[in-house]
C-alpha cells in the first residue's frame, strides 16, 4: 500500500494531465456522435419530406429536433467526460446484469414464463 501511494504522489501531475486528456477526448467523442446523430436526422427528415412532395427542408421540427439533440449530448458528455474511467465498469456491469436476467430471469423479478412470453412477441 505504501509503494501505492508513493507512486501516485510521486506522479500526481502526469496522472492529472491523463485524466484530462482523456476526459477531453471522451467529451468530445461524445459530442461529435451526437452532432452525428443530428445531421443523420436531418438528413431522413429532408428524404420523408421528399417522399410526402412537401419541399420545406428547413421545419420547426427539423430544427428543434436537431438542437434538443445536440444539447442532449452536451449534457451527457459533461459526466461522461468526468467519469471516463468508469464507462467501461458500468458497460461491463450491465453486459453481465443482462447475462444474468436471461439465464436466471426469476432473479431479476421475472418469471421463467414471463420473460419467454416477452421474447416470442
Amino acid at each position: 500500500m505504501k509503494k501505492i501511494c508513493n507512486f501516485v504522489t510521486g506522479n500526481m501531475q502526469m496522472l492529472a494531465l491523463i485524466y484530462a486528456i482523456m476526459a477531453v477526448v471522451v467529451f468530445a467523442a461524445v459530442n461529435i456522435f451526437f452532432w452525428k446523430i443530428s445531421f443523420d436526422l436531418d438528413k431522413e427528415m429532408r428524404e420523408e419530406m421528399r417522399e410526402c412532395g412537401d419541399y420545406h427542408i428547413d421545419t420547426d421540427e427539423a430544427r428543434f429536433g436537431k438542437t434538443v439533440t445536440r444539447v442532449c449530448g452536451f449534457i451527457l458528455s459533461i459526466p461522461a467526460a468526468l467519469m471516463w474511467w468508469a464507462t467501461p465498469l458500468i458497460v461491463g456491469g450491465l453486459m453481465l446484469y443482462d447475462r444474468i436476467q436471461e439465464k436466471n430471469p426469476e432473479l431479476c423479478g421475472f418469471t421463467a414464463d414471463e420473460f419467454d412470453k416477452e421474447e416470442n412477441k
